[in-house]
């Protein structure tokens, strides 16, 4: 048997040398096969941290159902809403040509408006957010201390939901509350509310109208009063309450005193042609009186004024009469202009009373079911987040352990530890 040592050494063929750190690649379902054998070989980590996290949501959400509302962490919601039909009004025809003819401008811009959407800015004004709070005691019940009006203003802003279909003209008031009465009785109170700011500010053509015919009849009544002034003035001036009457009683007494004149001339004529004395006491007071008729009737034909009144001259009879009758004139046509403004300012008043804005489809009733919060939903999210988050710490510490097994990682890490 021959030597084995005496044989010729084969050379075997060169094989390039294996780094131990290098790795095989692995193919997508190594890869998958190799985290789930990670996670399997460590799964109560995932267990029980899982149901850590779902008993523990599930408590919460027990202990949220057993407490009152008030007292609760996660108490149950209740949304009322209420339903209105929207009136969309252009202008108001026959009251406003009135004032038109009359030279007042109504100040309503004669084409239709978007009453929905005026609605809907007047629901979140700060002004009537105020007011709802204030109804409601809003501050109180939530022990606001700090930036009070922002954030109670915020409180029903985020409870509250407004929403106008134009294409059906349908606006919707919800609220939301922990109480269902509470929230029933604050969209109600919205809806009154709103109708109550209709009302009272004008907020269509109809109220912008009656403010106009107030106005103008306020103009009116003070233009009969000023007319009714003149005519009181001129009547006390001149003692009469027509120039015709004054003119008549005027002329009465004009002739009344010159029939004196003309009875005393004759006295005095036939009491010098008897008794041709030249100092006749008798004559002497004939004549003093005659010449005070004279001076009488020169007055009153140029005119007389004595105490308080005054009696015109007869040249300007002509043109006191024509100012009476256009005083007068004007008074009547300014009564008529009242009456007829009268009649339209009723008659608006009774359309902007009966004849509201919206109407109210249906107010809101106590919610006999809640809107949230959805508790079996915060259930799955939070346990799905707890067995996330279990699995995510038993790769990553399976990817420290590894990393720590190579003795250079490891030397690294020592060195880094201990600096």
């Amino acid at each position: 048997m021959a030597d084995k040592s005496l044989q010729p050494i084969v050379a075997e063929p060169h094989r390039p040398a294996v780094s131990p750190e290098a790795a095989p690649e692995r193919t997508l379902l190594q890869g998958l096969l190799h985290y789930t054998g990670m996670i399997w070989a460590r799964k109560w980590i995932v267990i029980v941290w899982t149901a850590i996290g779902a008993i523990g949501v599930l408590s919460y959400s027990i202990i949220s159902l057993v407490l009152p509302p008030d007292q609760s962490p996660l108490p149950n919601t209740y949304q009322a809403t209420a339903s209105l039909l929207i009136e969309e009004n252009g202008s108001v025809g026959g009251t406003q040509s009135m004032l038109a003819a009359l030279g007042f401008d109504s100040g309503a811009g004669g084409g239709p408006q978007n009453t929905g959407q005026i609605a809907i800015a007047v629901l979140n004004s700060r002004e009537f957010i105020d007011q709802i709070v204030a109804e409601f005691a809003i501050i109180e019940r939530f022990n606001i201390t700090q930036n009070v009006r922002t954030r109670s203003r915020a409180i029903v802003l985020n409870s509250a939901a407004f929403n106008y279909d134009a294409r059906t003209g349908i606006l919707t008031i919800s609220y939301e509350d922990i109480f269902p009465e509470t929230a029933r009785d604050v969209a109600n109170a919205m809806v009154e509310n709103l109708a109550e700011w209709f009302r009272r500010r004008g907020g269509v053509d109809l109220s912008t109208s009656v403010l106009s015919l107030e106005s103008k009849l306020g103009e009116v009544e003070n233009e009969i009063a000023r007319l009714e002034e003149d005519l009181r003035t001129f009547q006390t001036n001149y003692g009469a309450l027509d120039p015709a009457d004054l003119a008549e009683s005027q002329s009465a007494l004009l002739t009344d005193l010159q029939s004196q004149l003309v009875q005393i001339d004759v006295q005095i004529r036939n009491r010098r042609e008897l008794l041709r004395v030249a100092d006749d006491p008798e004559l002497a007071r004939l004549g003093a009186e005659r010449d005070n008729l004279l001076q009488v009737i020169r007055e009153i034909e140029a005119g007389y004024t004595g105490g308080a009144r005054r009696m015109p001259p007869r040249s300007q009879m002509p043109e006191l009469a024509q100012e009476f009758r256009k005083l007068a004139a004007d008074l009547e046509v300014q009564q008529r202009i009242y009456t007829a403004l009268y009649e339209q300012y009723e008659v608006a008043q009774l359309s902007v009373e009966f004849e509201p804005v919206f109407s109210v489809l249906e107010y809101a009733e106590v919610p006999d079911e809640k809107v949230g919060p959805r508790r079996s939903v915060l259930t799955i999210q939070v346990t799905l987040a707890f067995a996330f988050s279990a699995i995510a710490f038993v790769i990553g510490w399976n990817a420290i352990k590894g990393a720590m097994a190579n003795p250079k990682n490891r030397t690294a890490w020592t060195a880094q530890a201990n600096r």
